[in-house]
């Protein structure tokens, strides 16, 4: 099963920047309210027929669609997929080390930086969130273990 194109690099967009009159938005106010839940599924859970069209609709245009998945087997292995590629990114070190610099942390980083995944919205247990609370800082550029100052 080949998932994606060998590493030769390849142009994939071209960008453009032209002066444009300062613009806001009606979204921009909502960002400070984002939030992402990374806790498990809940598979014992079923959404509903008519609250998923109703999801689906929010994003359906040209350019955008939401498929679904409700096969059994298709999601299995869509599930594979994902697993595959996850085995993909960890195992790249540049990729990681990318990754791991929105990790926040410390309150220093979180403070500092006001971005990126913080150990209270990794979707840890609350017994996980308050032992990882209690450990040294993460640094992506050193060694597991050594944290930082």
């Amino acid at each position: 099963m080949v998932l994606s194109p060998d590493d030769t690099p390849v142009p994939a967009v071209r960008v453009i920047l032209t002066p444009m009159p300062p613009f806001r938005d009606a979204l921009f106010d909502a960002i400070p309210n984002r939030h992402t839940h990374r806790g498990p599924y809940r598979v014992d859970q079923s959404i509903g027929g008519e609250r998923l069209k109703r999801l689906t609709a929010l994003a359906a245009s040209d350019a955008v669609r939401v498929v679904l998945i409700e096969d059994a087997s298709a999601r299995g292995e869509l599930a594979a997929l994902i697993v595959a590629a996850t085995e993909r990114i960890i195992g790249d070190p540049q990729m990681s080390a990318g990754s791991a610099r929105w990790y926040r942390t410390g309150r220093r980083d979180i403070e500092t930086h006001r971005d990126g995944v913080t150990v209270d919205t990794a979707g840890l247990s609350p017994l996980m969130t308050a032992t990882a609370k209690l450990l040294p800082d993460m640094d992506a550029n050193r060694p597991t273990g050594t944290g930082s100052p």
